[in-house]
């Protein structure tokens, strides 16, 4: 029994032995199994990290995005700039500027029906620029006339100047379409108004006392339609016949003396006074400056009756009457630097764009060359002049002559 006992653990110890060794290799092959998988993970994974993503097929159109809500508005820049400039005397022109351009919807594009005034400032682009000019070309003024590119000019720097502030407070971080250059605008005027030709035009005005003065004062004296309507009694010196414009008033910020003559005088003294104010050309209504443009109107219609027209067929404008002064103060012998300072231009190359050469000022300069090249023969013929050097002198006495003959 206890032999049979003994054979039987012997026998179990003896298959527990030759079992080990298969045990051993079942292990190993699950570690290698194990080994390869861990492989073939982090292949798979190297592959979808370097894969490129398949690009979309033509078909597919990407729906659009709409602009996010800004945070703040181009028209919010302009408010602000507002209250900052109130004071400038251009403010309620530059203001109106401002207005009329935000209002500006685009019809195509990814802002297609928002008003420039509605949108994000850091999204204006210079194509936006663009875009507005094509626009307001095809447009027309209140004149039913084509807008010229100096109006679209000064609207579009409005923009600009917007946009400049905004920047310089901080509002924006920068000004996104800084260096948007303006477009040429080719708008010298070379209309100068001859003296007979403004009698014709006083003329038409007929019985409109108050327009014949501020015409006549205009063409006398080179000041500015702002200046004229703004006028003031306080500023007439009439003993000395001066006109006392106060750098307030006046475009460049420097006081100046402007003429008063005779004609001019006898013209404002003609017209009816408004009591109650010290303006000179006031609306006897309100006591307060005529519209600028109810001025212009005057004028244009009064060159329509007369007929009078530059040398070009362009008939004259009120501000034409300032550069015809400049004109005729130079035709007329007067330094430049005496015309500059009382029509108050400081800048040689916008006056020489008033002070106008025609071939009347040609003629005339060869008509005084040549009449110096005739005094100046006359004075070598009577003087005794015979070259550059000047009059030579004469030398009668022998031992000179002498002298200079054994040289």
């Amino acid at each position: 029994m206890m032999r049979a006992a003994m054979g039987v653990g012997q026998t179990t110890e003896a298959q527990a032995d030759r079992g080990s060794p298969r045990m051993s290799r079942d292990k190993d092959l699950r570690a290698m199994l194990r080994a390869q998988a861990d492989q073939i993970a982090a292949l798979t994974a190297l592959v979808t990290k370097l894969a490129i993503p398949d690009a979309p097929a033509p078909t597919q159109t990407p729906a659009p995005v709409a602009p996010a809500v800004p945070t703040i508005k181009t028209s919010d820049l302009l408010e602000r700039w507002k209250d900052a400039k109130a004071r400038l005397k251009s403010f309620a022109c530059d203001y109106s500027r401002g207005l009329r351009i935000l209002k500006w919807t685009p019809k195509d594009g990814r802002f297609a029906g928002i008003a420039l005034g509605d949108r994000d400032p850091m999204s204006l682009t210079p194509e936006d620029a663009d875009a507005y000019w094509v626009w307001r070309m095809a447009t027309t003024t209140r004149r039913k006339k084509e807008p010229s590119p100096a109006l679209i000019n000064r609207e579009v720097m409005m923009l600009l100047r917007i946009l400049n502030f905004a920047a310089s407070r901080k509002t924006i971080p920068a000004n996104p379409i800084r260096g948007f250059g303006i477009e040429d605008e080719n708008n010298a005027r070379e209309v100068v108004v001859e003296e007979h030709g403004f009698g014709k035009i006083i003329a038409a005005m007929e019985k409109d006392l108050r327009m014949k003065a501020l015409a006549t004062l205009a063409y006398d004296s080179a000041m500015r339609k702002t200046e004229l309507l703004l006028c003031r009694w306080s500023w007439l010196d009439i003993d000395r016949h001066q006109v006392h414009i106060p750098g307030a008033v006046a475009k460049n910020g420097e006081k100046r003396v402007a003429d008063l003559t005779d004609r001019a005088w006898a013209a404002i003294s003609a017209m009816p006074i408004v009591l109650g104010t010290d303006l000179v050309f006031a609306n006897p209504e309100t006591r307060e400056p005529f519209d600028g443009r109810w001025i212009h109107e005057l004028f244009v219609r009064a060159v329509e009756a007369s007929g009078v027209t530059g040398r070009d067929g362009t008939p004259p404008r009120l501000h034409d009457l300032r550069r015809s002064w400049v004109t005729l103060a130079r035709r007329r012998g007067i330094p430049e630097s005496e015309i500059m300072a009382k029509s108050g231009h400081k800048d040689h190359k916008v006056f020489r764009r008033y002070s106008i050469v025609d071939e009347t000022d040609l003629q005339r300069s060869y008509e005084i060359m040549e009449q110096g090249r005739v005094i100046d023969v006359r004075n070598i013929e009577i003087l005794g002049f015979g070259s550059r050097r000047g009059p030579q002198r004469a030398n009668n006495d022998p031992e000179e002559k002498k002298g200079r003959g054994s040289k």
